[in-house]
């Protein structure tokens, strides 16, 4: 078992190379998300078309995540992407945990290595159609990693949606520059 300080040394190493938004804290409760969330209408297919730089995608490629309405309300969450040309996957189930009609949700995995893993989903925006901009937090200890999603629903996003997405992510908190891309050809 590693000592307490050289497990600290190596958390804050490796979410430094995922280049979240680490800073001291709490995840925050109150964030702008979506006031009159559909549910139905969000579920399904998403290609993960730009995200900031997370540790657990490192060498993969194509990210898509697949949400379906279960019986309960609660989301099966479904993530993939190719890793050497091979299809990994990470299922669990996301919650509304809001307001009603709020999009704020709190997403629950099982990980290889990392246990049990919950973060919050807050959807800043979406038309359901085209486009949706996620916030999401993990709380490490006493400090919080913040990541940024912008999900399609084909593998490239229309031109004429980027002002609107450009203006959820600065909603969001998070920098636009932080963002990546991810190649959706495989």
């Amino acid at each position: 078992m590693l000592s307490g300080s050289l497990f600290s040394l190596c958390l804050l190493a490796l979410v430094a190379h995922s280049h979240a938004g680490l800073s001291w804290g709490k995840c925050p409760s109150a964030k702008d998300a979506v006031k009159t969330f559909e549910p139905t209408k969000y579920v399904g297919f998403w290609y993960q078309l730009e995200a900031t730089s997370q540790v657990w995608q490192f060498g993969g490629k194509c990210p898509t995540a697949n949400y379906t309405l279960e019986d309960t309300g609660r989301v099966h969450v479904k993530n993939s992407m190719k890793v050497f040309g091979k299809e990994v996957a990470q299922e669990g189930y996301a919650e509304l945990v809001g307001e009603p009609g709020e999009a704020k949700l709190n997403v629950v995995f099982e990980v290889p290595l990392f246990g049990h893993r919950e973060a919050s989903y807050f959807v800043v925006d979406t038309d359901y159609e085209n486009f949706s901009v996620v916030y999401s937090c993990s709380s490490i200890g006493p400090m919080k990693a913040e990541f940024g999603y912008i999900l399609g629903r084909k593998p490239t996003l229309d031109e004429s949606l980027k002002e609107k997405v450009d203006a959820a992510v600065a909603r969001s908190g998070l920098r636009r520059g932080a963002f990546q891309k991810n190649a959706q050809k495989c």
